[in-house]
């Protein structure tokens, strides 16, 4: 485990505090809230990602972000912006600054516009639409890395058989299926909570699975394939 796979493997507030969840009659959250401690500023947040620094924000009347950075990285050949605020004071990192992943860029705080000390963190397709930033989390929290580990020199050895692609549709059954139900069931009640844990991927699944595959900024087919499984963190 490191420090970026513990921090996001933890604190996430699904109670309120997730994509989607509404913040007036006619307003919805646009982000996920992490928070590990009720007293700001004893919590430091690593970068989810990799990327470089193209916003910042202080607190002010426009806007409820209070200190907040924005990062913009590169997945899978797509631009995302990731943005992180609520700090307690302002990041140290400077516009235009190169950040790996896990690098401390921000501490839990209540500047903008929060009830308490947290981390509020958006994905924003560059171009494009608001996107629900827990699949990524999930994602890290599992292991992904942003680049590459170093690799050792190689050596001599048989070609290994080629790894089988996990993937299920409609129409499946067992258990990689009733993990999909169960994961979709849990973290994303707005649209699963109905969703029975059965084994059997029917058309409900179907629907449940196209619909995190839109929010995800996925291709949406109703294939829990690789890089669904992935954004679940199965």
């Amino acid at each position: 485990m490191s420090a970026v796979t513990d921090f996001y493997g933890s604190g996430v507030n699904l109670n309120g505090g997730q994509f989607g969840a509404y913040r007036t009659p006619t307003r919805r959250h646009r982000g996920q809230d992490i928070s590990h401690s009720s007293k700001p500023g004893t919590v430091a947040v690593p970068a989810l990602h990799a990327g470089r620094v193209i916003s910042k924000t202080v607190p002010g009347p426009t806007h409820g972000f209070g200190y907040s950075i924005v990062i913009r990285s590169v997945l899978d050949g797509m631009e995302f912006d990731f943005r992180y605020a609520h700090g307690p004071w302002a990041s140290q990192q400077a516009i235009g600054e190169e950040i790996p992943q896990g690098k401390i860029i921000l501490h839990e705080g209540n500047s903008g516009a929060t009830s308490g000390s947290c981390v509020h963190i958006e994905q924003q397709r560059v171009g494009g639409g608001f996107l629900d930033p827990l699949g990524e989390i999930r994602s890290v929290a599992a292991g992904r890395l942003t680049a590459p580990a170093p690799k050792p020199a190689p050596t001599p050895a048989p070609a290994p058989a080629p790894a089988a692609v996990r993937s299920v549709r409609k129409g499946d059954k067992g258990a990689l299926v009733s993990a999909v139900q169960a994961r979709l069931k849990r973290d994303y009640p707005l649209y699963a909570s109905r969703l029975v844990v059965d084994g059997e991927f029917g058309s409900k699944t179907d629907a449940a699975v196209r619909e995190f595959q839109r929010r995800a900024g996925l291709t949406v087919d109703g294939i829990a394939g690789p890089k669904t499984l992935a954004r679940l963190g199965l």
